[in-house]
């Protein structure tokens, strides 16, 4: 309806003047019931006028019996509303039949059935007594508790006026001026009764402020959502609903006006045109909060029928009250009287209910998870009425007004439900901490108040206990009177008894109360011993750098209950290495602290204890609150920065205390020590994993060697190749061709380790490839040479030499490349010659310049002839004076092993060198291969 209004600013200027009437009239209604003229007693319609006149027992069974006074309901559960009807009901009744009565007994405030015979009836022992209230309820040391009146008297006229009902009862007695004599006439059990009640001038129970605050935060929540959020419908709806419902709620519990007169008429009109339409407008609004329904017919079919009802029950009532107040139907009162308006309001109360369990098959899981908390406000104040109602009318231990706290349960539903989903784009964010202190305030407050409202009770109970007497062998509970020092004595020691009882379970009670808010809002006290011990552990247990890291973010975000917290590793106070964080995807904030990282070292380095994060630049501020982070504590080890703690808010939002900066100190203490031995433990990981590595390269390089010695006739063959480290980058290799052909092959990559061992692999398998074509080794040397050219950098090179050798003509073609020279033993001059052909390392010229420089030699050989092919691994070997093994001891070395085998003489050789080198480490790859001639 409010879509349809072409002025939304007249509807929220109308509705907010609406809201100024409803709260004048609210706490004007409240100052009448205030300063209005009371007798501080409860009373309400008898429903029945026929009295039982004397005392009548059935034949078997004497304890059930009709006293006098009992009010006669139904006679064989038919109701009877005169004498006249009673006497024909009897006249139908055979006399020998028993006859069951409905009683209502009023000073128990209990009904209860009587069987007896018919013929102990008569139409005596009835009696149709004036139209009469009961008085249900009467408030301890009041004015008719005073004047002596009992709950069960009868009230049948006030100052000598009869009235039909409470309301005129009422009102007779509140036109009485205040600390005046009112007399009241009773009936006490069939005995009439004259009391004199002095009526108070004004008063109100404590408890009927209760309505009307819950009243006012209505209205005043009501009002600030239709005005600020009128664009809204569910702010539409839910403004209007809690405006009306406001007014109700303060108003039903405290009202003083008189509805039978005119004045209470049409405020009594307006009370129940709020309540139909604020039940209407509640029930409307489920459809668009907290998130609107759209392609539900059913619903909004429902939502009609139900503002039709309204329309109509709002209309009846209207003309019912111009009918009463107008004098149209006489017999309307009565009318009223019994039906008033609970059952209309049941009607659209009812109809609102089945409209919202029908509802919930068509809404979504969101929705019902939005609304989960409302509906649980909802029930919990249907509860709690059902238990007061119980406590009000069974046990009159409580008065209504109390209600009023309870009902607090949905506004406050609806403004944490609009809190936390932002709903109506309304962001309200109330710190846990405040909310811990407004919740515990409150518990605390409900607890003094209950503890004192109990006290009370006990205080004005104490004489309904039995008496009990003390002596010097015996303790024994009496029912005589005793002396009133005794009876003082006694109630003071009952009174402290109980009261000390109490006592101790309201702070038993309270304490599990505090003990679930500090639960709920993460209240806790960390003993930071144990906290320090557990972060010691944890260190102690954790070498591996990220392990450590995520251990640390994980245990410190629990032991202090924090709600995020992130650590940071710097390596040489210059690279961020590790990052983990916990309580949050940091995906996007690892990123950055990798492009910011000489930032964060640089804002970090003057700090050396924990620090707030305005302390830093506005850009690494910015980023930092962006992730909700509120300190950062450096962590140093001599001096050196090598990480960081971010540490975000607690759980609880409390502020931080010199404890949490303290032990916050102690982590970063610790973890410094912790964080070096990661560090190193790293260097030894990485280093263990190099060295695992180099293994497994070293036995993929031995393999690629040549694993078996190829079978030439007349050529006795053997070569060893040992790198300085775990890899290296001489090798040698054997080229099978033709039959009775073989070219042995021995190169050197320049330097040593993991990049001259690849470029080896490399050559190794050009030389395989181009052999195939069947080349010499100068062909072999220059193709390789155009390859390495373009492939090899510039920082290395490598040397090469290359035998081959023609068994079947006894001949052998050489090519060098850079290479040491050959080693070739004559047999039949018993010498030592170095066949130096010319030729450059590969890799270092073009091919033309490479071509030009690179001779090949031939020779005949015969048997006992010996080639010696070496890397400058043998010859540059040197001791522990610095002193080379050189050319003259290998030819030397050679010359004395002339006579043994190819593999007895690489041993041989290999030796020597060893011998001469001693304990000084190899500096370079040692590799040598040796070709015999045999016959």
């Amino acid at each position: 309806m409010f879509d349809k209004l072409k002025n939304p600013t007249v509807l929220r200027a109308g509705v907010l003047l609406l809201s100024i009437f409803l709260t004048t009239l609210a706490i004007l209604n409240f100052y009448e019931f205030a300063t209005g003229t009371i007798d501080e007693n409860l009373f309400t319609n008898i429903q029945s006028r026929i009295m039982v006149t004397r005392p009548l027992f059935g034949s078997q069974d004497e304890n059930t019996a009709a006293e006098r006074g009992d009010l006669l309901l139904e006679i064989n559960n038919e109701e009877v509303q005169s004498s006249k009807e009673l006497s024909e009901k009897l006249k139908n009744i055979q006399l020998d039949s028993l006859v069951t009565l409905n009683l209502l007994r009023p000073h128990l405030n209990r009904t209860l059935r009587v069987s007896l015979p018919r013929k102990s009836l008569s139409e005596s022992f009835v009696k149709l007594i004036p139209p009469a209230v009961r008085v249900i309820q009467i408030v301890p040391g009041g004015a008719s508790d005073r004047a002596g009146m009992e709950v069960g008297d009868l009230i049948y006229r006030i100052d000598g006026q009869g009235f039909m009902h409470s309301f005129e009862a009422d009102y007779i007695m509140r036109k009485a001026r205040g600390d005046k004599l009112v007399v009241y006439e009773v009936l006490r059990q069939g005995e009439p009764l004259t009391l004199h009640v002095k009526l108070a001038i004004a008063g109100f129970r404590l408890t009927r402020i209760f309505p009307l605050f819950c009243g006012l935060i209505y209205l005043i929540l009501g009002t600030l959502l239709f005005w600020f959020r009128f664009e809204y419908k569910a702010a539409r709806l839910l403004g209007l609903a809690s405006i009306l419902v406001g007014y109700v709620i303060s108003v039903s519990w405290n009202t003083a006006i008189i509805y039978i007169s005119f004045q209470g008429g049409w405020r009594f009109l307006i009370l129940c045109i709020a309540l139909f339409l604020s039940l209407t407008l509640w029930f409307n609004s489920d459809l668009y909060f907290p998130v609107e329904i759209k392609d539900a017919r059913k619903p909004h079919k429902r939502q009609r029928i139900l503002n039709i009802l309204t329309g109509v029950i709002i209309a009846i009532t209207v003309l019912l009250s111009a009918a009463f107040y107008l004098h149209f139907w006489d017999d309307l009162n009565k009318f009223l009287q019994d039906k008033s308006t609970l059952g209309l309001v049941n009607l659209i109360f009812l109809y609102g209910i089945y409209s919202k369990i029908r509802m919930r098959k068509v809404t979504s899981p969101e929705y019902r998870e939005m609304h989960r908390l409302i509906r649980n406000a909802g029930i919990f104040i249907g509860l709690f009425s059902i238990l007061l109602a119980y406590l009000v009318f069974s046990l009159n231990l409580f008065d209504v007004g109390i209600m009023g706290i309870s009902l607090l349960a949905l506004p406050a539903a609806y403004v944490y439900t609009i809190g936390k989903y932002s709903l109506m784009d309304i962001r309200i964010r109330v710190r846990r901490n405040i909310q811990y202190l407004l919740a515990s305030g409150l518990w605390t407050t409900l607890l003094i108040f209950l503890c004192g409202y109990l006290l009370l009770i006990l205080s004005s109970k104490t004489d309904r206990f039995p008496h009990i007497r003390f002596s010097s062998n015996f303790v024994e509970v009496i029912d005589e009177d005793i002396s009133e020092a005794e009876s003082r004595s006694q109630d003071r020691l009952v009174f402290m008894v109980l009261s000390g009882s109490l006592l101790i379970s309201v702070w038993y009670v309270g304490r599990t109360g505090k003990r679930f808010l500090r639960t709920k809002y993460d209240r806790f006290r960390y003993d930071y011993r144990l906290a320090a011990h557990q972060i010691s552990e944890m260190f102690n247990s954790n070498l591996d750098m990220y392990d450590l890291a995520r251990e640390l973010a994980g245990k410190l975000a629990k032991l202090m209950h924090l709600k995020r917290t992130g650590v940071l590793f710097f390596r040489e106070q210059a690279q961020c290495c590790c990052q983990e964080f916990y309580g949050f995807d940091g995906a996007a904030w690892t990123e950055y602290c990798l492009d910011a990282q000489h930032d964060i070292i640089s804002a970090v380095l003057p700090f050396t204890s924990p620090v707030e994060i305005h302390k830093l630049s506005d850009n690494l501020r910015t980023e930092f609150e962006k992730q909700e982070f509120k300190h950062l504590v450096p962590i140093r080890s001599k001096e050196r920065l090598v990480g960081l703690i971010l540490v975000g808010e607690k759980l609880a939002e409390s502020a931080f205390q010199r404890d949490d900066y303290e032990f916050l100190n102690t982590v970063a203490g610790q973890a410094s020590v912790a964080i070096e031995n990661a560090f190193l433990y790293e260097q030894l990981r990485e280093q263990e994993r190099l060295k695992q590595e180099l293994k497994i390269a070293r036995q993929i390089q031995m393999s690629s060697l040549p694993q078996k010695i190829p079978t030439v006739k007349g050529l006795d063959i053997y070569a060893v190749s040992k790198p300085a480290t775990e890899v290296g980058g001489d090798f040698y290799d054997y080229l099978n061709s033709a039959q009775g052909e073989l070219m042995v092959v021995v190169g050197d990559v320049s330097g040593k380790g993991t990049s001259a061992a690849l470029y080896m692999s490399k050559i190794q398998g050009i030389f395989r490839s181009l052999h195939t074509f069947n080349l010499t080794p100068r062909e072999i040397f220059i193709r390789a040479n155009q390859i390495l050219f373009a492939d090899l950098e510039k920082k290395f090179f490598v040397t090469g030499l290359g035998i081959k050798f023609l068994s079947g003509e006894g001949k052998a073609i050489i090519a060098r490349a850079g290479h040491l020279p050959l080693l070739y033993y004559n047999s039949a001059q018993a010498a030592v010659s170095l066949i130096q052909s010319g030729g450059i390392g590969f890799g270092l010229e073009d091919s033309e310049f490479f071509t030009s420089k690179l001779d090949e030699s031939c020779l005949t050989y015969q048997p006992g002839d010996i080639f010696l092919l070496a890397s400058d691994g043998i010859t540059e070997a040197f001791n522990e004076t610095l002193e080379e093994f050189g050319d003259e001891r290998l030819i030397d070395a050679l010359k004395k092993s002339v006579s043994l085998s190819a593999r007895e003489i690489c041993e041989s050789i290999i030796q020597q060198v060893e011998d001469f080198r001693g304990d000084t480490a190899a500096h370079d790859d040692s590799t040598l291969a040796v070709i015999k001639v045999v016959a």
